[in-house]
């Protein structure tokens, strides 16, 4: 078989060629190895970047849909405190009728009054709670209260009740006073949106509606309950002690009627609160499956890298010890 010679300088540019082909290999190997990504991204994926920008894609918005059900899920856990709070303010106006008869001393029907406009002014607090800047009871109406000011509110019930004399005849006053679509709590006591439920969609299947808000009947009637106790006892309106006993002991059925209605809406927004988790379950295990899927892709695989760096690392040592051999080649050593 004919031999094609190689002439020293040729041989000597060829063996500097494959000494930078060799180096330029491991210096590409050692970064793919300790940053695990392709030196060429492009040539990895074989040329297909649609794929690559698809599956990226798809992850970014997993993760902005994790992060919205994650907000709402904070949302209605907030939501949901506040109706365990007016839930145990309920409870403590029931206990503290419950032992009220015609007998009992006026201080302790004062006491009730007293206790009412307190119970008031702290649901109407509650139901004005705001998370992240915005009104969590005022409908889509977020940027500002719900209810208007409680003693606002009080001064306005005492008027529309001025001139009442029998227990009938208040009740009557509070009652036109939150049912009135035209005035009373409609015009100046709730100052939230009064449209369609604030809906919030996870994806595509999946929309959570959002709908206690501050003018719902079970918040108004234990607000309505918690008036009468708090007009017992108004000094404004002069009440005899009988009229104002008559009135703490006439709203006892009121405070016991608004029990099933803040369970059911409790009930609901732990629904919510349930399908809001499982979409955060969801879209987060979405972000992992397409994470997974998107390294496979991009990322150099450790194992090849690591036998191909080896193999490099031994065609340099291979290079270095062939040269170091051809550079001591001489004519009287070839002649000893």
């Amino acid at each position: 078989m004919p031999m094609t010679p190689i002439g020293d300088l040729a041989g000597g540019f060829a063996s500097r060629l494959n000494m930078t082909r060799v180096k330029a290999d491991l210096d590409r190997l050692t970064t793919e190895m300790s940053t695990g990504r392709p030196a060429d991204p492009v040539a990895h994926v074989g040329g297909d970047t649609a794929r690559v920008a698809h599956i990226a894609r798809d992850i970014e918005m997993a993760r902005a849909r994790a992060s919205a059900a994650t907000g709402l899920g904070q949302t209605l856990a907030v939501m949901q405190t506040v109706m365990d709070g007016l839930e145990g303010l309920r409870d403590g106006l029931e206990r503290l009728v419950v032992p009220l008869t015609p007998a009992s001393p006026a201080a302790e029907y004062r006491r009730a009054g007293e206790a009412g406009a307190g119970a008031f002014r702290d649901i109407v607090g509650r139901l004005n709670t705001a998370h992240g800047g915005n009104a969590l009871f005022a409908g889509t109406a977020t940027d500002g209260p719900a209810l208007a000011d409680a003693d606002a509110m009080l001064a306005s019930l005492s008027a529309a009740a001025n001139g009442a004399v029998t227990a009938s005849d208040v009740t009557d006053a509070v009652d036109a006073w939150f049912s009135d679509p035209a005035g009373g709590f409609a015009t100046m006591g709730y100052l939230g949106d009064s449209g369609a439920p604030l809906a919030r969609r996870l994806d595509e299947e999946l929309t959570v509606t959002v709908t206690p808000r501050a003018d719902d009947p079970a918040f108004r009637e234990l607000l309505r309950a918690s008036a009468i106790l708090a007009l017992s006892a108004d000094p404004a309106l002069g009440l005899a002690p009988s009229t104002s006993a008559a009135l703490v002991t006439g709203v006892l059925d009121d405070l016991i009627g608004a029990a099933p209605l803040l369970t059911g809406l409790r009930a609901g927004v732990g629904l919510a609160e349930e399908r809001t988790a499982e979409a955060v379950t969801r879209h987060t295990a979405r972000v992992a499956v397409l994470t997974v899927a998107l390294n496979e892709l991009t990322l150099a695989d450790p194992y090849a890298t690591a036998i191909a760096l080896k193999e490099t690392e031994t065609q340099l040592q291979t290079q270095f010890v062939l040269t170091s051999r051809l550079s001591g080649l001489s004519l009287v050593n070839f002649l000893r």
